[in-house]
């Protein structure tokens, strides 16, 4: 905070935090150059050598660990938790990274979760990337998402049942149907 002018209510711990702060407030620095070029953006927390070190106008972001949004300059309401999460933005908005270098290929796109270690993600605005969940042992399983944006996976009964057998002829009956289409009048 040595070139601090007007900025109320920040706090810097560490050789170097909050550096170039003139008027910015609401900020927290914690570790070596912890947002080192912040000059007015507000209510910033950066946690961890260079975390924000780029960030001259962002504001709302947080970032915890080793270069969490290192090159974060002018992006707002950026969450980044883990060693080089979301490394690599630069102006996007509301981004989420979770885990050691997560969302790293995320540089400009906006409301993209990246949750997993070395889930890089994509540099596409909407979008969700998760690790973890892919290939898992036992075999593929879709997974659905609701209106709500809740991810979930449609469960087999399979463990509560004993004898499972093909029909065979037991199905006949319903070979018998004759599924026919139609319209309605107007």
């Amino acid at each position: 905070l040595s070139t601090n002018t007007a900025g109320p209510f920040n706090t810097a711990t560490g050789y170097q935090a909050l550096f170039s702060n003139t008027i910015a407030n609401g900020n927290t620095a914690t570790g070596f150059q912890a947002l080192l070029n912040n000059t007015t953006g507000n209510f910033n927390t950066a946690i961890g050598t260079t975390a924000l070190i780029s960030n001259t106008i962002g504001g709302g972001n947080v970032a915890t660990g080793f270069q969490a949004l290192l090159d974060n300059d002018s992006g707002d309401y950026n969450t980044a938790i883990g060693l080089f999460a979301l490394g690599s933005l630069t102006t996007g908005f509301s981004n989420t990274g979770l885990g050691r270098s997560a969302g790293t290929s995320v540089t400009t796109a906006d409301h993209v979760i990246c949750i997993g270690d070395n889930v890089s993600g994509a540099n596409v605005s909407n979008s969700c990337y998760i690790g973890g969940i892919w290939q898992q042992p036992g075999g593929s399983q879709a997974v659905y998402v609701n209106a709500n944006g809740k991810l979930g996976a449609l469960a087999s009964s399979r463990r509560f049942k004993d004898e499972i057998k093909p029909m065979e002829h037991a199905s006949e009956v319903i070979y018998q149907l004759n599924p026919v289409s139609f319209r309605y009048k107007p």
